[in-house]
């Protein structure tokens, strides 16, 4: 039973397919035609364009390659021939190594002595320096202190005395209240 409504239903949606085929075949028959050869020009000279490519890279390639293993030979010949003239540059490079050895040797001996009097000579600078350091950071810290000092002594002045704000209140109360007690009087 299920099998047959699911037929039945799956023939309905066929017909309404090619209902709707038919619909757009009438509507869109003459465009769709005109494009589908359109693409299949298309298609076509896309193949064959594609086909003239691959020959011509495969040509290429042969050339290349026929390039390559001329050029490779050549390097090969080349690199025997270098390398025995670079065995005889390494004799005397060799040679020269040594006799250049001998003098940074030398010159380094040269360079650890005034490197030592440099550096004692840096350590004194340095210490001249911190000297002179702390010497004003000594001054501009009192300076600082000074100033501090002058500023708490000013706000000291400045600031009013509670008690003396206490006391003005109180009078300004009872000012109130006397004025209170002739107006309510009256």
């Amino acid at each position: 039973m299920k099998s047959t409504k699911a037929k039945v239903n799956a023939q309905e949606v066929i017909n309404e397919e090619e209902n709707i085929d038919k619909i757009r075949d009438i509507l869109f028959g003459v465009k769709v035609r005109d494009f589908e050869t359109r693409f299949t020009k298309l298609e076509k000279h896309f193949d064959e364009e594609i086909a003239k490519s691959r020959a011509e890279t495969q040509k290429q390639f042969a050339k290349l390659e026929d390039f390559l293993e001329k050029e490779v030979a050549s390097l090969g010949e080349k690199i025997y021939n270098e390398q025995d003239s670079r065995n005889a540059s390494l004799r005397d490079l060799s040679e020269d190594l040594k006799t250049a050895s001998a003098n940074l040797s030398e010159a380094i001996s040269g360079l650890s002595e005034q490197t030592a009097s440099n550096e004692a000579e840096i350590k004194q600078n340095l210490t001249d320096q911190s000297k002179s350091l702390v010497e004003l950071i000594k001054e501009k810290q009192k300076e600082t202190l000074d100033s501090l000092a002058t500023k708490t002594e000013n706000l000291d002045d400045s600031k009013a005395d509670r008690k003396s704000l206490a006391k003005a209140f109180s009078e300004i109360a009872q000012l109130l209240n006397n004025g209170d007690e002739n107006n309510g009087s009256k």
